[in-house]
């Protein structure tokens, strides 16, 4: 999405509309990573149910966000604190 940016930055577009660009490059992001370790260990004979599936994409959409969560939150105290 670089090339995007720099494109809507030149012509003047909103920073929200900037902003709905790089989520939605980040999502497909992470949901490619997802599927592509699901696929790997399906490929390595690991067996997956419906179910299995479900909570395999519930507990990295989940983990990610409170590891981004905890980061950034680590992230702001370290900021803070250097001021």
């Amino acid at each position: 999405p670089v090339a995007v940016v720099a494109l809507l930055k030149t012509a003047g577009a909103s920073p929200k509309l900037t902003m709905l660009i790089v989520g939605e490059s980040l999502m497909n992001d992470g949901t490619a990573m997802v599927l592509f370790t699901l696929f790997f260990k399906l490929l390595q004979g690991q067996q997956f149910t419906t179910g299995k599936i479900i909570l395999f994409f519930l507990a990295a959409t989940l983990g990610s966000s409170l590891l981004g969560v905890a980061l950034g939150i680590g992230v702001i105290r370290w900021l803070r604190s250097a001021h």
